[in-house]
């Protein structure tokens, strides 16, 4: 697929769909999972979903829209990568779905690259359905990128600018074409970044940072001394809370 640029990505339509229920992968502690699928440009796309358990409020469950990083694809499994980050959301009583891109687990279509446009597209069709679904509130949803789940969440906020609030972990952004439409960002944005990153220099993230900061944009960058690209343990912990406390303050 064809690299498009944000406008051309502003003009598309996504309709979304419904989330189909594949697979219930059981009630964990405090929330239900399941392997779900929706439709994004005439594919199935599966996903794991996940919702609190215990009674819905009146207009629904806040959301949060989960964007994977590269994964190699011989490693991809839809409920093992990124388990205790959707857990710790779901916990803290967020609907999270998070979205297979296209050709990765048991999805259609070919792996396009995170530079080409078929994963934004497929993440931009999941909000939609997301939407759609009987136990979220649509006025309340947010965005959370890792790596290169980062770059795609970047490209829904510029053709979503109706998302409340986004949070980017280790992400790369001045070699991509958002860079230049970054004065279109309204929401506040939430950084963090592992200072042992052999992948992505932290310089990214607080260059980043410092162009929003220049624009007054609303962001708040967090650096982690023991984490490299994936955090774990404390950090891991720490950069969650983290999260969940922002989610909460703008959702």
């Amino acid at each position: 697929m064809k690299i498009l640029t944000i406008q051309e990505l502003k003009e598309k339509n996504y309709p979304g769909s419904q989330i189909t229920i594949e697979q219930e992968l059981g009630k964990k502690e405090g929330y239900h999972a399941y392997l779900v699928s929706y439709q994004s440009e005439g594919l199935k796309i599966y996903g794991y979903l996940t919702v609190p358990a215990g009674k819905k409020p009146p207009k629904g469950w806040p959301a949060i829209l989960f964007n994977h990083g590269y994964i190699p694809l011989d490693k991809f499994k839809t409920d093992r990568q990124y388990v205790r980050y959707l857990a710790h959301l779901a916990k803290a009583g967020y609907v999270v779905f998070k979205p297979d891109f296209r050709g990765h687990g048991q999805s259609e279509g070919e792996p396009s690259g995170n530079f080409e446009s078929g994963y934004a597209i497929d993440a931009i069709n999941a909000l939609e359905s997301l939407k759609k679904l009987p136990a979220v509130n649509p006025d309340r949803i947010g965005v959370w990128g890792h790596s290169m789940g980062g770059h795609i969440t970047l490209k829904v906020l510029l053709v979503k600018p109706e998302i409340k609030a986004a949070v980017i972990w280790a992400a790369k952004y001045q070699s991509i074409s958002p860079v230049s439409f970054i004065h279109e960002l309204n929401m506040p944005i939430q950084l963090h970044h592992g200072l042992l990153d052999e992948r992505i220099p932290t310089s990214r993230s607080e260059e980043f940072k410092e162009v929003l900061e220049k624009l007054g944009k609303s962001v708040e960058l967090y650096l982690y001394p023991e984490g490299n690209h994936n955090l774990s343990g404390p950090e891991l912990k720490i950069a969650m809370d983290r999260s969940v406390k922002f989610f909460n303050q703008f959702l």
